[in-house]
């Protein structure tokens, strides 16, 4: 199926739209400007964008049939999705740890 250029412009307009509705991505770049600072809430902000614009690339490109069906692609995608948290999960405990060795509650 192809779309045509108001079609891909409709979509564009739609997608743009629901990732400017406030929700979860709203909250945490906030979050990150009200706790941090502004430059981080920008980074924040950036950070979302960038990955709301891939996702939006993705499904007009018809990323979602690559991902239906438990292909290769998929699980491929998926173990790589579960690495990386993995090791952003180790890496939280890691820093807690050294804070907690910089606080002294921790024996070295």
């Amino acid at each position: 199926m192809t779309l045509t250029l108001t079609q891909l412009a409709q979509f564009t307009l739609g997608a743009v739209l629901i990732v400017l509705l406030p929700g979860p991505n709203s909250l945490f770049v906030a979050t990150t400007a009200a706790k941090v600072s502004r430059a981080a809430g920008w980074r924040a902000a950036l950070g979302v964008f960038i990955g709301d614009g891939v996702l939006m690339v993705m499904a007009v490109l018809g990323a979602g049939t690559l991902l239906a069906g438990g292909s290769v692609f998929f699980r491929l995608l998926t173990l790589a999705g579960g690495a990386y948290l993995a090791w952003l999960g180790f890496g939280l405990i890691r820093q807690g740890i050294a804070l907690r060795r910089e606080a002294r509650l921790l024996p070295r």
